[in-house]
């Protein structure tokens, strides 16, 4: 009986830790920071402002806060995946009432937590932006 005891005990500590590995606690709050344009020789090239307000407990599959560039009509973002400390969303990035944004394009972007606490921010969707997200919090 003790065995089956620590065996139920072992698999719901299991299954909480994995809940906390896949959802935005680590990374919740409001991030900011300049990111770039990369062209393919690897120069920089164009810049953009991007802020992104990340709930916390949120899971994959589900709404986790928003995303905008240059301070433009923010748009909703989903967390599609967690492996390590890199967070997979999908963006939504125009959205708001149709006749100040119209309808969104939809693109996907990793970021993925340093050591020191601040953002990788990577978007590869035709164009290749990189940059680094400061929290706001």
């Amino acid at each position: 009986m003790k065995q089956i005891t620590l065996l139920i005990v072992i698999l719901l500590i299991a299954a909480c830790n994995h809940n906390v590995e896949n959802s935005t606690d680590p990374i919740a709050g409001y991030w900011s920071g300049e990111v770039a344009m990369m062209e393919g020789t690897g120069q920089k090239m164009q810049t953009i402002e991007i802020g992104i307000l990340i709930i916390p407990g949120c899971t994959i599959g589900n709404f986790c806060g928003k995303y905008s560039e240059d301070d433009f009509c923010p748009g909703g973002i989903i967390l599609m995946e967690v492996e390590g400390r890199r967070y997979n969303f999908l963006a939504e990035t125009t959205t708001g009432s149709q006749n100040a944004c119209g309808s969104g394009d939809f693109r996907t972007f990793d970021l993925e937590l340093r050591s020191d606490g601040r953002l990788n921010f990577i978007y590869r969707n035709g164009d290749s932006y990189s940059g680094i997200l400061d929290s706001e919090n």
